[in-house]
């Protein structure tokens, strides 16, 4: 869940970001002297940036809010929770989450260089944000049952792989080749 807001909080950044930008004539005009390749690419890991840095914000404040209310009792629980998980599962879901980010940056600016308005930027990112509910839906239909054949196939499918995936891998017991075939597909 928390990846499917990620992904659709930044995809719709980049998108209206890319898209203003080709409306603004000043800004225009700055960026003339920039090859497009070179904006392209500071515009994504500019926003990949943005996250990451709110991520560790977002998390390292709940931390340290669970370390330091209630007397520490709440932090028990979070030290049960990291001494029952395993580090693989924790780089896998943690690599999931930041390839996923990063795809769908890439999807969003692409979008967002379409467009001439922003006005605009809504209806053509909403292929992106579909294969996002698509992933999230089929993630949520199998916290019930991670085993069927459909949770399976979008494990692998690279758009829907970085929230089914990791739900699978907490859920189930599969061989170790499994998340990497997914995670390789998805780089």
């Amino acid at each position: 869940i928390i990846i499917y807001a990620f992904v659709a909080t930044y995809l719709s950044m980049i998108t209206t970001d890319v898209a203003s930008e080709k409306g603004s004539r000043a800004l225009e005009m700055l960026l003339v002297s920039v090859r497009p390749e070179i904006h392209y690419r500071s515009k994504i890991f500019g926003v990949f940036a943005v996250a990451l840095t709110q991520f560790v914000i977002l998390f390292g404040g709940l931390l340290l809010l669970l370390k330091f209310s209630d007397g520490g009792n709440k932090w028990s629980v979070v030290t049960e929770l990291f001494e029952s998980m395993s580090v693989s599962y924790f780089l896998y879901v943690t690599g999931f989450l930041f390839l996923t980010i990063l795809m769908y940056l890439i999807i969003g600016a692409l979008f967002g260089s379409l467009v001439s308005k922003v006005e605009e930027a809504g209806q053509v990112m909403m292929p992106a944000m579909m294969l996002t509910l698509v992933g999230f839906y089929v993630m949520l239909t199998g916290m019930g049952n991670p085993d069927t054949l459909l949770i399976k196939i979008f494990s692998y499918i690279p758009f829907t792989s970085g929230m089914v995936m990791p739900m699978r891998i907490g859920a189930t017991d599969m061989n170790a080749i499994e998340p990497i075939i997914s995670f390789a597909l998805l780089v």
